[in-house]
């Protein structure tokens, strides 16, 4: 759902959009400045709203909000792949009806993997969309490897052969179902 965030707090603006991109982000404050605004609007936030203002109008803007954040569902969110039913919607994955141990930053990437199945994508993308890093303060792209290597591990047949997660050399990783 929404979140409404008091104060001009915009870092916490920040930290909600790299947690969930499809959450609203409405920002409640007193301060009605252009470049506070402008600073809300560059850090994340859908909308912002200065005191004072009535309760019907907030109302009116939040259902504007989520009716312009209604994005489709995303296209894979149910993907069987070497018998492991992932469910992207609830973070989970099972083979048989038994739950296999994926941890969420691994089903995470497998998500966007599989969402942009058939593309290269950089280790250096990854850490902006999965991690939600600003490269200029991310880790190195060995954190993008690693969970790779495990990915292909619980996944793949040979994980030493992958079949799904594929390395494109000196380019990144391509997935293909």
């Amino acid at each position: 759902g929404p979140h409404l965030y008091k104060g001009c707090d915009l870092w916490g603006a920040m930290a909600i959009r790299r947690q969930n991109i499809y959450t609203p982000v409405m920002i409640l404050t007193a301060k009605g400045r252009e470049q506070d605004k402008l600073k809300g609007f560059s850090r994340g936030a859908d909308d912002y709203i200065t005191k004072p203002f009535s309760i019907k109008e907030l109302k009116a803007r939040i259902r504007a909000m989520l009716k312009r954040n209604q994005l489709p569902k995303p296209a894979g969110e149910h993907i069987t792949i070497e018998g492991i039913l992932f469910d992207f919607k609830a973070m989970c994955a099972q083979k048989d009806g038994r739950p296999i141990d994926f941890s969420a930053r691994e089903l995470e990437l497998l998500k966007y993997l599989v969402k942009h199945q058939g593309e290269v994508i950089s280790r250096d993308h990854m850490l902006e969309e999965v991690w939600g890093y600003d490269l200029n303060n991310a880790p190195t792209t060995r954190t993008v490897d690693n969970h790779i290597v495990r990915l292909r591990q619980k996944l793949e047949p040979e994980a030493d052969q992958p079949q799904h997660i594929l390395t494109i050399h000196g380019r990144g990783y391509r997935f293909q179902p």
